[in-house]
């Protein structure tokens, strides 16, 4: 279940990148569309390494006292 939240969050958050890239930039040439992709791409990226993050310190040890 927290797959599907996940990916479909992701890619909202992606799509929302997108489109306001676009509307700000008045993008109409698909050539220029690249550039929106690029942005939605490296905010993805940042999103992800700062995901990994707290995953790393998740761990299957038990604590031996």
């Amino acid at each position: 279940m927290f797959e599907k939240v996940g990916s479909a969050f992701g890619s909202a958050v992606l799509a929302t990148v997108i489109a306001s890239y676009v509307t700000v930039h008045h993008l109409t040439k698909t050539v220029q569309l690249v550039g929106a992709y690029h942005e939605g791409f490296f905010y993805a990226t940042i999103f992800a390494l700062l995901i990994i993050l707290p995953a790393m310190m998740l761990t299957n040890r038990v604590a031996k006292y």
